[in-house]
């Protein structure tokens, strides 16, 4: 803040008419102005800035709205700290002498016009369960927020933060009476910029007392399948400072986590949760000590068919390594130095039919997704996930529709797994099946999805930093398989003569074409299992021939061209890896790079899934 002169004069006499005239300044961006003063004004002890709100003539100038002493000189940059967005000033600046006498006055008429926006606020209503919630609110980048608050009672209080973080009002805005009536009170926000201009106010947002808020829970629903480490997870409650989480006879715990508490929280006294299904429940504690009401109880399970995931770059231990090839293919051309800085976890096994089955059919049971003849789709995205009989290249045999009274927990279509076949590769599954299926895991673990799409469907965003569930990018996925040597005892290709081959279609006399899920054994010194062979595996990098070649020396974590690009056939392609069931022996290898539309469902594709490390930069 600038600092404000001592008044020498009178507001009768800072008004004395002068007979100058005004002259115009227009502020139209967020920098100070500079107005032409005149050289004699160089010889002043000190010049005086003063500004009037919105004054049209002499006889309505009210109170002075700021006064600053700036340096003597022929020009002065004029403060605009507080000034607000479209709002007229009169600015006068004096000209003093050693005794304080002015000898020389100019008089400037200033318009701010900056056009800043109005504060939206996430959301039309706050029921608080505490005294002082905190406020989110939509700010334009580079500006900080300012807002206030008025309580039940009147009182009122402003405070400034930071565009990217909740506003906590600086004052109960109720007291224990008004809390337990669902008294009202509001807060309305502007932003400030960095020099100071502040835009205008948005409409108030009514904050309400609500003693008797519960929190929502979002971890799957009650009977649904949750992975091996389940989370408990909620949507955070205004006004809540702390929750208590109840897990069956367990144990009970307090945290202050906005919204989700991780099992290994309850393994101190129990040493593990149990595999048998566990009940949970919570209640949200506010600031002033309020109590609330408990959430229905939540029964979950794990799923012991969610494979093991094993580090394979570590946080700030980036991995360098030669990917492609001198010798191969086209599409492997050439061989390219790249770095993996992002430290990920691989799983070890390829995704089983019994756990896309349990996802898929919590996906029908709550109408996310739609089974028909042939296919599960998603219904907002309207895209095909999983193909039920026909594939676009082969026929599905691991799974299929249930009869129509429903399995297990459904009341509707849902589907099961073909006997035998549980513990199988699940196939038959599209690029956004996959995606689709990384995320509902995510969920179950109360990780931050990796993938969405915008609201048009169209436009898919993924974050590879979140903490969630997706699939390797080419790049994680070939340096994971590095020393994988197919070999007819841990390799299935065709021909490789495992028990379960049948040569004849539709090659299942045998309970195959795949094999169960690592029956195999390891691969290499990572421990992968059916990382060649088996199925082909979605990658997250859109397919070109010419990939690795537009790849300089030292990339790192590459994750394929940002937008598709079409074939000589007018197609766009998903990367595969690793070879299937069907891949014949001299083609089966670590290099190989296959493609296939990302809508697309062969019998011979599936997935496994991988998950960035915390601490990845």
């Amino acid at each position: 803040m600038f600092a404000l002169l001592a008044g020498c004069l009178t507001e009768a006499e800072l008004w004395e008419p002068t007979g100058t005239k005004s002259t115009p300044i227009a502020i139209t961006t967020d920098t100070p102005p500079v107005v032409e003063l005149g050289d004699r004004w160089a010889d002043a002890t000190a010049i005086e800035l003063l500004l009037w709100h919105d004054a049209t003539r002499v006889g309505d100038h009210g109170a002075v709205h700021a006064r600053h002493e700036v340096a003597p000189g022929a020009t002065a940059v004029v403060p605009i700290v507080d000034l607000e967005d479209r709002s007229s000033y009169v600015l006068e600046a004096r000209a003093l002498d050693g005794e304080g006498a002015v000898f020389e006055r100019r008089r400037f008429t200033v318009d701010v016009r900056l056009g800043l926006p109005t504060p939206t606020a996430t959301v039309e209503r706050i029921d608080t369960i505490g005294y002082r919630p905190a406020v989110s609110w939509t700010v334009a980048t580079g500006s900080s927020l300012v807002a206030s608050f008025t309580a039940a009672d009147g009182r009122t209080a402003e405070v400034d933060s930071p565009p990217d973080r909740p506003v906590v009002p600086p004052l109960d805005l109720f007291d224990a009476a008004s809390f337990a009536a669902g008294a009202g009170a509001t807060v309305r926000a502007r932003v400030r910029t960095p020099n100071g201009v502040l835009g205008p106010w948005s409409a108030p947002l009514p904050i309400v007392a609500n003693p008797n808020l519960v929190p929502e829970v979002v971890t799957a629903p009650s009977g649904a399948v949750v992975v091996a480490e389940p989370a408990f997870a909620w949507v955070a409650l205004a006004g809540a400072t702390e929750y208590e989480i109840e897990v069956g006879a367990i144990e009970r715990t307090v945290t202050d986590s906005p919204w989700r508490l991780e099992s290994r929280v309850f393994t101190a006294a129990t040493g593990d949760l149990p595999d048998t299904p566990i009940d949970w429940r919570m209640r949200a504690l506010g600031s002033d000590g309020h109590v609330g009401p408990w959430t229905e109880s939540v029964r979950i399970r794990r799923a012991r068919s969610m494979p093991r995931f094993v580090p394979i770059v570590e946080p700030g231990a980036p991995a360098t390594f030669r990917l492609g090839s001198e010798r191969g293919e086209p599409d492997e051309l050439p061989a390219v130095t790249v770095t993996l800085t992002r430290g990920y976890l691989l799983a070890v096994e390829e995704l089983s039919v019994e756990l896309v089955v349990a996802l898929v059919n919590h996906g029908l049971d709550t109408g996310v997704l739609q089974l028909t003849e042939s296919e599960v789709r998603h219904r907002r995205w309207d895209r095909s996930l999983l193909g039920i009989d026909d594939l676009n290249l082969g026929v599905q045999f691991g799974l299929q529709r249930s009869p129509d009274a429903g399995g297990g927990a459904s009341s509707g279509p849902s589907i099961r797994p073909v006997a035998g076949y549980a513990e199988h590769p699940a196939v038959g599954i599209s690029w956004y099946g996959a995606i689709w299926i990384a995320n509902e895991v995510s969920r179950r673990e109360a990780r931050e999805p990796v993938y969405r799409f915008a609201d048009d469907t169209r436009t898919l965003v993924a974050n590879l930093d979140a903490d969630g569930y997706r699939l390797p990018t080419e790049a994680e996925w070939a340096f994971a398989a590095a020393g994988v040597t197919p070999n007819s005892a841990t390799t299935n290709y065709l021909r490789s003569g495992d028990r379960f081959e049948d040569p004849l279609p539709p090659f299942t006399a045998a309970g195959g074409p795949t094999t169960p899920t690592g029956t195999l054994g390891a691969q290499n010194a990572y421990g992968m299992r059916d990382i060649v062979g088996n199925v082909w595996e979605w990658c997250h990098d859109w397919y070109t021939v010419d990939a690795y070649a537009q790849l300089t020396p030292g990339y790192a974590d590459p994750s394929g061209p940002a937008t598709p690009a079409r074939d000589e056939y007018g197609r766009v392609l998903k990367v595969v890896r690793g070879g299937a069931w069907n891949t014949p022996r001299d083609v089966v290898r670590v290099g190989d790079r296959g493609a296939f539309a990302p809508e697309g469902t062969s019998y011979s594709i599936g997935l496994r899934l991988a998950r960035t490390l915390p601490g990845s930069d």
